[in-house]
């Protein structure tokens, strides 16, 4: 099971044998959150980063990162040999929520603060 460390800007999963492993996110400011995550079809994992509401300054965008499938077998601290590609969306301050993948393959995600949905659309 993968989750996010919403303050602490960490993916992590937790293994059958119950083991916890955290993974700090390549943030690109320190007021960064992340909210939801999800795997697509090919299993890549894809997170959602926004502007800290309580703490604005810096301004910044809020984008989505995207991790090889490499990462499911991620082990140790670090995410330093996953490829990731980071995906800036439209809006800005959107506190985004919640991302999920839909039966064609693409991904929604909602913007609390915007009152948007968006869409990732993907060739799978």
């Amino acid at each position: 099971m993968w989750f996010t460390e919403e303050a602490g800007v960490k993916i992590g999963k937790i293994g059958p044998s119950g083991i916890i492993g955290e993974y700090p996110v390549p943030a690109i400011q320190k007021n960064d959150i992340l909210a939801s995550l999800c795997f697509d079809r090919e299993m890549n994992l894809w997170v959602q980063v926004y502007v800290d509401f309580n703490n604005p300054v810096p301004k910044g965008y809020d984008y989505i990162l995207k991790f090889d499938k490499s990462i499911r077998q991620a082990c140790g601290v670090s995410l330093s040999d996953v490829p990731y590609t980071t995906h800036i969306i439209p809006s800005r301050m959107s506190m985004m929520h919640r991302i999920r993948m839909d039966n064609d393959g693409n991904l929604w995600f909602t913007e609390m603060m915007t009152d948007k949905l968006g869409k990732i659309t993907l060739n799978s």
